[in-house]
């Protein structure tokens, strides 16, 4: 608009861009199914399809104020400056959570942004393992639950804090069965990841401009 074009192209913005000392660098892309993936996903379809329909998903997410983050970010840089994949960039306010929905069930828990007042004097990040993730959500989710989770499926992905045999055997103990062995690079599987998109879309919407609206 600045340089007098009326309604130009995405290619038009594209020169325009590049002529204001802006390049285009691409965030990273999640590797493709390799055939080993695939056997694996098959193999985990077949022995799972006649599991109990009463389960529970359960999958971590990130919500940001910056919703206009896509796969392509444009960076301003001096002339003759390289950019790569790796340069640091400044981020957004974001919140971390963990989500669980099942048949007539929800759950959401929302992570702290420090572990404790020295992390937050230094700004170091609250990172989850298997000792936050059975205390801060598990607990919480099976006192939901009634504190029995009665033969329901438990859905969770191989993320580290999912791991643990303490895990397992939490679950197993309050009366879960735990869904195992689920394949690499098949979030698609967990019908949570349609929620999240659901989820961010409506927060969107709302438009937050701080941490404290964007939890609320």
């Amino acid at each position: 608009i600045q340089r007098g074009v009326d309604c130009p192209s995405v290619s038009t913005v594209r020169h325009i861009m590049l002529l204001d000392g802006y390049e285009c660098r691409q965030k990273g892309v999640v590797p493709k199914h390799t055939l080993t993936d695939i056997a694996k996903r098959r193999t985990f379809g077949k022995k799972n399809r006649n599991v109990a329909a009463d389960r529970l998903f359960v999958d971590e997410s990130q919500c940001s104020l910056d919703f206009a983050a896509s796969r392509t970010e444009w960076v301003n840089v001096r002339l003759g400056e390289m950019v790569t994949p790796n340069d640091k960039a400044v981020h957004s306010e974001a919140i971390h959570v963990i989500g669980a929905i099942g048949i007539n069930f929800k759950f959401l828990v929302v992570l702290p942004r420090y572990r404790d007042a020295d992390d937050a004097a230094q700004k170091k990040e609250f990172r989850i393992d298997a000792e936050d993730y059975k205390r801060r959500f598990l607990q919480p989710l099976v006192r939901a639950c009634g504190g029995n989770g009665n033969g329901r499926v438990f859905v969770q992905d191989n993320a580290p804090p999912h791991r643990p045999a303490f895990i397992k055997e939490y679950l197993t103990g309050k009366g879960f069965v735990v869904l195992e062995k689920w394949p690499g690079f098949s979030c698609d599987l967990n019908p949570i990841e349609n929620m999240w998109s659901i989820v961010k879309t409506a927060v969107a919407t709302r438009g937050p401009t701080t941490r404290c609206e964007l939890e609320a």
